[in-house]
């Protein structure tokens, strides 16, 4: 191992990269999140973000979650949970 170069075992997650962007597998991150199906945008006359959260709060009740599948972007690279990575690897 020369300076400047990574590990063996940090280089594992960062070899598969998709139109510039690094795909890393992390097993710890989940496969799915729920989302509420309408979020409530936060106006300017709201003066207290209270108002939002109480309707955001009733819509959730009315309308509910939705799951969806996790990804998280970093700069960059984007993170996810192994078989979501396997997902885009087949898609395209």
């Amino acid at each position: 191992m020369s300076i400047g170069t990574m590990p063996e075992h940090l280089m594992r997650g960062f070899a598969d990269q998709i139109c510039g962007i690094r795909l890393i597998s992390n097993t710890f991150l989940p496969v799915f999140c729920e989302v509420p199906v309408r979020k409530h945008k936060l106006k300017t006359w709201m003066t207290k973000t209270k108002y939002h959260l109480r309707i955001q709060k009733k819509w959730n009740k009315r309308f509910g979650f939705k799951t969806e599948r996790a990804f998280y972007r970093h700069g960059d690279s984007l993170s996810a949970h192994p078989t979501n990575i396997e997902l885009v690897k087949n898609l395209l």
